[in-house]
């Protein structure tokens, strides 16, 4: 078994034929950059890019900063098959990070009935963005004075920061949505784990674990403001909220 394969379906089908607890076992290589794949974030070093799996939607496999270096030249193909890798939002696919012992969580590669997403992960989190910017500022369940430059929403996918629609420059105030908006958030996320668990397309993030809050980003504000006793009631479910790891998507 060379320690550089690079192709998901043998790799996978190695390891069920050879009993392989963890693929982490098997000292695995990049075979762009001939380094040892790193596989915890403790390992990362602070040269770009770490350097964990990456496997791509044609089944090839290389590390996340060989990827992107790749990706920086202009390319959009896969470095071995040169199958196109491009999204309609006109990005190259980054991959899906290469399980170590849950093998089905990657889809069929796309010869054997995978598909690609129409958009990347970033695009389709500005995407959400922008629909709840929409959302809030034409809903009548919400405060006229809430309304505004300064309320948006905060999208937490697992194992990321939280992208926000507006800079986050000191304490946010989190904001029980109204019944519409949160049926409009539980038919997003409903339709995103369904999407993960069918596991038929690329999906570069795991939109599965999203969880996704109506916040006011500008609460110094809202103490100037004379609430009404159906606007006190509503400012009263609000929760103070830290700034810290939050990023914003909105320029």
């Amino acid at each position: 078994m060379p320690n550089q394969e690079d192709f998901w379906p043998s790799l996978m089908a190695f390891a069920e034929n050879n009993g392989v607890a963890s693929l982490e076992t098997l000292g695995l290589e990049c075979v762009v950059c001939n380094e040892p794949f790193q596989y915890r974030r403790r390992d990362d070093d602070d040269a770009g890019s770490p350097r964990r799996p990456r496997v791509l939607p044609c089944g090839h496999i290389l590390c996340g900063r060989c990827l992107l270096a790749y990706y920086e030249t202009g390319e959009s193909r896969c470095p071995t098959c040169r199958t196109e890798l491009i999204h309609d939002c006109g990005h190259a696919h980054t991959g899906m990070p290469m399980p170590l012992t849950r093998f089905d969580r990657l889809p069929p590669i796309l010869s054997q009935g995978g598909g690609m997403p129409k958009g990347c992960g970033p695009c389709d989190i500005v995407g959400l963005l922008n629909l709840f910017d929409r959302e809030l500022s034409n809903s009548p369940d919400i405060a006229e004075e809430l309304k505004g430059e300064y309320l948006g929403i905060g999208i937490k996918l697992s194992n990321s920061d939280e992208y926000c629609s507006r800079d986050v420059t000191g304490p946010v105030l989190e904001i029980e949505p109204p019944a519409a908006i949160k049926q409009l958030i539980n038919n997003i996320v409903d339709s995103a784990i369904e999407s993960q668990r069918q596991n038929e397309v690329w999906l570069e993030a795991d939109f599965s674990s999203m969880k996704i809050r109506v916040l006011h980003f500008k609460p110094e504000l809202l103490s100037q403001v004379e609430e009404s006793p159906a606007e006190q009631e509503t400012v009263a479910k609000m929760i103070i909220d830290g700034h810290e790891g939050k990023e914003s998507l909105e320029n």
